[in-house]
């Protein structure tokens, strides 16, 4: 059976896509081997700059360190406290990146165990450099037990990079392998391709023989074409979208569906040519109206161009607005001239309005998520982050891009990691909700406490993620402990005199004591100066507490600050002489504008401690000076003015102020206190001005002490617009200084 040209045509066209098709199979799969090769290749070099980048941070690690040993200088460490801070990341990410080999693993363990005991060593002797000095750390460097460590460092390292320039040579000669196969199999699809084109030329042209049979052909194409236009009237009849067709170069329409006259609401309007398109109304995104040339379907006609999905605003003929998505295309002959061009177009004026009260809502929901004072969150099926709003960002210190996929999870307090999945994953697998508490390591180096809930999001009963919140709990807990240590220290110093009350009173009342009249006046003392203690507490209490919440007005008035300071020395006078202390005033007379019952409750305060912690025949000195509030390294001999012990003839000549790092922009006065006790520890300097802190509170409940009072000095002299603050050196003495701001009278 002989065959026709189109059979022929299509058997060569069957037979051209097969061997393409599987050619084409071949090629496809060729570039996934290439992909896998080449990450392969990245990942080699991956392992290897990680490998330098760790030897390299444990040799700044050393650099800095025997910089500090030999010098001393603290200035030395910047590149080991650097080095130090990555190489912890650094192993980590080393160890995920080898994991596809067991024999490297070997190794890394081996590693790890060596740079574990070189830092411990470095750390070791920076340690004892500072702790011990220099001839202490060269003792352990000159051991050798660094060196033995670095080279073994070295050595494995070494070991490392050579497996993985190993595994590189096999990659590259597997990558180029690749490549030619790449190469081979582009050349035989070529020439399989071109043989059959040859074929199928050859087959076509065989078969055309005689000019009548062409021209029968081509009036059969004829008949053709004019059934397929009715049928392609037909189909546009029923597109949703309307189609206009015109003709090139002149740009008539020739044809039109119904749906171009229920879009515009009036009838087809023929035109000759594109000037003519001006009878349609349209207007661009910034309000101008379309010129007959603008139009797509002219654009198309006159220069060939290809129009796809342009917004046109239009007026239709009822004289509404809408909005139009427009796309035009040139249709061609075989020479490559156009012929015609077709316009489609559909109203997306609904669409809009619906997508405009979309964002509108999205816009609300974001509103009210960034709003909201609960951080929010979403995580996918399989526990990936994708969404976390502001407050939850502030809340766990971390960024939007840090917290995506399994990022927040680093945030996660390690202590709290193990009890956290032990009661997620439960729930997770059951699709039940999740609450619970945990802690997040912050980035500003605070621990923050959140309370989290989760709940599982459905579709069609199977959970697609969840949605969670997260309070920021911090704040809550600390008022809480601070609650529970307020009421426990509170109930000890309230228990302990009433215990003492009660034992005496119970030994009076129990006539145990009537023949004993001494010890029955030695139990009345311990009665009444533990009631003294216990309404001094209570007092104590009170004016803290209506300091702190202003509930106290301060009754100032101008004063003067020598007779201030007296008032306060001679109130104590008596006290210091029972324990055997010598009161220095340096006093300084100028008007200041306070309330003096509240400066000399300070002053009394900080001289009774002076007084409490100083040691028989000691000398405790109260001085004032004016400052123009930048207090650094000061001394000046206080003769000049007025001195002496009250009472007494002690006098004070060469007073040093030390070093301190408070500075005011306004001028002030100065008051100082300071004794040669034994001191005050580095670390309580601060917390001494905290309720119920003491240095020795056993030693200041035997004198009565109530852990107040310098609490009640700091909110004194801070609503007098000052500051107060203490210097110490353990068994030389303390130094208390306060400020009082200096107003114009």
């Amino acid at each position: 059976m002989k065959l026709s040209v189109l059979s022929k045509i299509s058997i060569g066209f069957v037979a051209l896509l097969t061997t393409a098709s599987i050619t084409g199979a071949i090629l496809v799969q060729i570039p996934l081997r290439q992909n896998v090769a080449s990450r392969w290749l990245q990942h080699t070099h991956e392992v290897l700059l990680e490998l330098e980048t760790v030897l390299a941070n444990m040799a700044d690690a050393e650099t800095g360190q025997r910089g500090y040993l030999l010098t001393g200088d603290r200035r030395y460490l910047e590149p080991y406290d650097a080095a130090i801070a990555q190489i912890d990341a650094q192993l980590q990410q080393l160890k995920v990146s080898i994991a596809d080999n067991p024999e490297q693993q070997r190794r890394y363990e081996l590693l790890e165990r060596q740079i574990e005991a070189k830092l411990g060593l470095m750390a070791k002797t920076i340690a004892l450099r500072s702790n011990e000095g220099f001839e202490p750390a060269v003792q352990v460097i000159f051991s050798g037990q660094g060196k033995q460590q670095m080279d073994a460092i070295r050595a494995l390292i070494n070991e490392m990079e050579q497996e993985e320039n190993r595994l590189l040579e096999r990659r590259i000669r597997d990558y180029r392998a690749i490549s030619q196969l790449t190469t081979q199999a582009f050349l035989i699809l070529l020439f399989l391709s071109l043989a059959l084109i040859c074929v199928v030329y050859y087959l076509v042209n065989s078969d055309i023989t005689s000019r009548k049979r062409a021209e029968i052909e081509n009036l059969r194409l004829l008949q053709q074409v004019q059934t397929e236009r009715g049928l392609l009237e037909t189909v546009l009849r029923q597109m949703p979208a309307g189609v206009i067709i015109a003709e090139a170069p002149s740009g008539k329409l020739i044809l039109g569906n119904q749906q171009v006259e229920q879009i515009w609401r009036h009838s087809f309007l023929v035109a000759d040519n594109v000037e003519q398109y001006c009878e349609y109304k349209g207007f661009h995104q910034d309000g101008r109206p379309y010129n007959p040339q603008e139009w797509p379907l002219a654009r198309s006609i006159l220069s060939g161009e290809v129009v796809i999905e342009e917004e046109i605003d239009f007026l239709a003929g009822d004289g509404t607005r809408g909005t139009m998505l427009v796309s035009s295309a040139p249709i061609r002959n075989a020479a490559g001239n156009v012929t015609a061009g077709v316009v489609t177009f559909h109203d997306i004026s609904d669409r809009q309005l619906a997508e405009k009260e979309l964002r509108r809502r999205e816009a609300e929901v974001r509103f009210l998520n960034e709003a909201l004072p609960l951080g929010i969150f979403k995580l996918d099926s399989q526990g990936n982050c994708t969404y976390t709003n502001s407050r939850a960002q502030e809340i766990c210190g971390f960024t939007v891009e840090e917290a995506l996929e399994t990022g927040w999870r680093r945030f996660i307090h390690p202590d709290d990691t193990r009890q956290l999945w032990s009661q997620w994953l439960p729930a997770v697998a059951a699709h039940q909700e999740f609450c619970g508490e945990v802690r997040y390591l912050h980035r500003d180096g605070t621990v923050r406490f959140g309370r989290v809930k989760v709940a599982p999001l459905f579709s069609r009963s199977e959970a697609i993620g969840y949605v969670g919140t997260i309070e920021d709990i911090t704040e809550i807990r600390a008022i809480e402990k601070m609650k529970s240590e307020f009421i426990s220290v509170v109930s000890h110093e309230l228990r302990t005199p009433l215990a003492s009350i009660r034992g005496a009173v119970g030994l009076l009342s129990a006539g145990l004591l009537l023949n004993e009249p001494e010890t029955a006046q030695e139990m009345l003392e311990i009665a009444s100066l533990d009631t003294e203690r216990l309404i001094r507490l209570v007092n104590d209490i009170l004016d803290l507490e209506r300091l702190e919440s202003n509930k106290l007005t301060l009754v100032k008035r101008w004063c003067d600050a020598a007779a201030t300071m007296r008032q306060a020395v001679e109130s104590l006078q008596p006290v210091a002489e029972e324990n055997e202390i010598t009161l220095s005033l340096s006093p300084l007379s100028m008007r200041i504008y306070i309330d003096p019952d509240r400066i000399i409750q300070i002053l009394v305060n900080l001289l009774s401690n002076a007084i409490e912690f100083s040691p028989p025949g000691a000398t405790v000195w109260l001085s004032a000076e004016l400052g123009s509030g930048e207090w650094g390294v000061g001394s000046g001999d206080k003769g000049d003015g007025e001195t002496g012990g009250v009472g007494g003839e002690n006098t004070t000549t060469n007073y040093q102020l030390p070093i301190t790092n408070y500075q005011s922009p306004t001028p002030e006065l100065l008051f100082t206190v300071k004794d040669t006790g034994r001191g005050i520890p580095a670390d309580k300097l601060e917390t001494i001005f905290e309720r119920f802190e003491q240095v020795d509170a056993s030693d200041s409940r035997q004198r009565g002490g109530t852990g107040l009072g310098l609490a009640i000095c700091r909110t004194i002299a801070q609503l007098h617009g000052g500051q107060i603050w203490a210097e110490s050196v353990l068994g030389q003495g303390s130094t208390f200084y306060f400020t009082i701001p200096l107003v114009q009278e």
